[in-house]
């Protein structure tokens, strides 16, 4: 993959995290890019519209699983802001898609929240299941401001 490349999908998903912190979202962001590279969908969290499921990937994951067919998502990469959740994992695995890759792992926000969440790293959900799926992540030249991000969102808690 073209370093570039890579830098810009995961510039766009902090791009859409730190919208979906403007609307009173959480501030995570994925998309899905295709083989040739073509940003296919983008996606906001959602967790504020009361659904605690409406997680950016999750939900960017649903909307792929209905617009296309599982062997074209296997050649797909969804790019994340944040690690997918073991739900979120679930997710790509039953939607068929093929690579993740994340800015921030889930253990590094817990360690910046002070938990709360599900300390399960993505690989280890693949692990267990019989596709493999190829996860990459922390990205980290932009992990200082994924950070900066959720310093600012955990302030913002009161």
């Amino acid at each position: 993959m073209d370093e570039q490349k890579e830098a810009r999908y995961f510039e766009k998903t902090l791009e859409i995290a730190r919208e979906a912190m403007e609307k009173g979202h959480d501030p995570f962001g994925s998309i899905l890019v295709d083989d040739r590279g073509e940003i296919l969908m983008e996606q906001r969290n959602d967790v504020g519209s009361g659904d605690p499921t409406r997680h950016d990937t999750n939900t960017l994951i649903s909307r792929a699983a209905l617009a296309y067919p599982p062997e074209f998502l296997w050649t797909c990469t969804v790019y994340a802001a944040m690690e997918p959740c073991c739900m979120c994992t679930g997710s790509a695995f039953w939607a068929n898609i093929g690579h993740i890759k994340y800015l921030m792992s889930e253990h590094h926000l817990g360690e910046l929240t002070g938990g709360g969440g599900l300390d399960l790293p993505s690989t280890e959900v693949v692990a267990h299941g019989s596709k493999d799926i190829q996860i990459e992540g922390p990205y980290e030249p932009l992990l200082p401001e994924m950070e900066d991000l959720m310093r600012e969102w955990i302030k913002s808690w009161g």
